[in-house]
């Protein structure tokens, strides 16, 4: 299930520091953190939620925040303390897309622009997604994987593929319905 447990396991040990139980601390904590976002962001994104209650829209989204950009800096440190650095390196890319997304929404739900806000907040969470989604296709990367070979391009090239096609089908499909004169933000 979790392709970090698997092979992003953290460096050895150094200076009496056991940075293997750190490690699956801050992946607890991504993880935990994650899913409450997973969880939180339909109900974020459901109009008749807002309507019946902004106030109860605000502190959910407080909290959404919060979980994505704590569940994020742990994911940043994770990728940075991984034993494949270019899979590392490509979860830390999806790491910044996905709270730069989440600031974003933010900045414009503070200055009040809630068309602005809702586009953002819809990036987010397809961004939110992208670290369950990627994981349906490591089988593929796995097929692709020569024998006796660490899978770790293999990986860093799936989160992309899904982060900027996920993101790419959600603007095509925004594009389309802008054409279209449906308002679909």
């Amino acid at each position: 299930m979790f392709v970090g447990l698997a092979y992003a396991h953290s460096t050895p040990p150094a200076a009496g520091l056991n940075t293997q139980n750190l490690y699956y601390e801050i992946l607890w904590l991504h993880f935990v953190l994650g899913a409450i976002a997973l969880l939180i962001g339909p109900i974020q994104l459901s109009e008749k939620f807002r309507k019946v209650s902004i106030r109860r829209h605000r502190k959910l989204g407080i909290t959404y925040v919060s979980c994505v950009f704590i569940s994020g800096l742990a994911g940043f440190w994770m990728a940075f303390n991984s034993e494949l650095p270019m899979f590392g390196y490509s979860l830390a890319v999806l790491d910044i897309v996905w709270m730069f997304s989440t600031g974003m929404a933010l900045y414009f739900a503070i200055k009040r622009r809630i068309s602005k806000h809702q586009l953002w907040m819809k990036r987010s969470f397809i961004t939110t997604n992208v670290f369950v989604v990627f994981r349906f296709f490591i089988p593929v990367a796995l097929l692709l994987t020569p024998e006796g070979q660490v899978p770790e391009y293999q990986f860093a090239i799936t989160v992309q593929i899904t982060l900027w096609g996920m993101l790419g089908i959600y603007e095509w499909r925004r594009n389309q319905w802008k054409t279209n004169g449906v308002r679909h933000d």
